[in-house]
């Protein structure tokens, strides 16, 4: 609706008020709001139940491929009703607006407690939060940080999910240590960035943005790769003893998969720990 009311009003600029009144009519009650909350839960309620039917006929490569040409079926119909904003008029005028009153626009909002109260919380959340972020990486080695949160990570694949994988407790307690070490690992980027950025603001936000690009490839390509190395073995059944033979082993490649995967993590780290102490001792000599 929205590209279309834009095309409108950008082609026919003196039928604005007139959609102005329709879009107050349309908007009363918040309807556009319900109508837009209405259309994502409607996707949310149909995806779940579509999804399943794809991925059986399809498979995950196939149910991609429909998903993508669904969406460009009906995203590509509103691109020609897209159009760039209109050139920001020259502000020749810097005094504050007034209401119709003649007033200075109310700020009693603000002295509101609820929004103090809020704002209280929000700062002293702040004050709290990032400490550990950005201190704990540049008051510890970094590398040995990146060594015990990579180790820690990697036995947990292979030791919780491995091997007490089989039951519901085991899962939970995989979920809990997995998150607490694995989710880390960002909080570390400030320690590795600081020591080649220095004091180079520029430098340290390209350095992260190669960082997200990095580990947005991992993300890509993991599904794939995961999903094709997450074969049951045929005929075979067995009393689930470990992690590994949930689902007829399905998951025992992908278990090793990622565990494999952290344990190179730390091996690189040993070495960029390894790296960084002779780079040390050079300069104290």
């Amino acid at each position: 609706m929205a590209p279309l009311l834009n095309y409108l009003t950008s082609r026919y600029p003196g039928q604005r008020r007139a959609v102005m009144w329709a879009g107050a009519a349309i908007c009363w009650a918040r309807l556009a709001n319900g109508v837009i909350y209405a259309g994502t839960a409607a996707g949310g309620l149909i995806f779940p139940l579509a999804l399943p039917s794809l991925l059986d006929r399809f498979g995950t490569s196939g149910t991609l491929r429909v998903l993508a040409i669904v969406f460009a079926v009906l995203l590509l119909p509103a691109l020609p009703f897209i159009r760039g904003r209109l050139p920001h008029a020259k502000v020749t005028n810097t005094a504050p607006r007034r209401t119709g009153g003649g007033e200075i626009s109310n700020a009693g909002w603000m002295r509101k407690p609820g929004f103090q109260f809020l704002m209280l919380i929000n700062t002293l959340q702040a004050f709290g939060y990032f400490v550990p972020i950005v201190w704990l990486p540049n008051r510890f080695d970094p590398w040995l940080l990146a060594l015990s949160s990579l180790m820690g990570t990697c036995l947990t694949i292979f030791l919780l999910w491995g091997l007490l994988g089989c039951s519901l407790p085991g899962l939970i307690a995989f979920g809990l240590v997995y998150g607490s070490l694995a989710g880390g690992w960002s909080s570390m980027w400030s320690g590795f960035i600081g020591q080649v950025a220095k004091d180079d603001p520029q430098l340290f936000t390209t350095i992260t943005s190669y960082l997200m690009l990095s580990r947005g490839i991992g993300n890509v390509l993991s599904t794939p790769i995961s999903t094709a190395v997450s074969k049951p073995k045929a005929g075979k059944t067995m009393a689930l003893k470990l992690g590994f033979e949930v689902g007829g082993g399905k998951f025992e490649n992908i278990i090793i998969y990622a565990g494999t995967c952290f344990a190179g993590a730390v091996i690189i780290s040993g070495m960029g720990w390894g790296w960084d102490r002779a780079r040390s001792s050079q300069r104290r000599d």
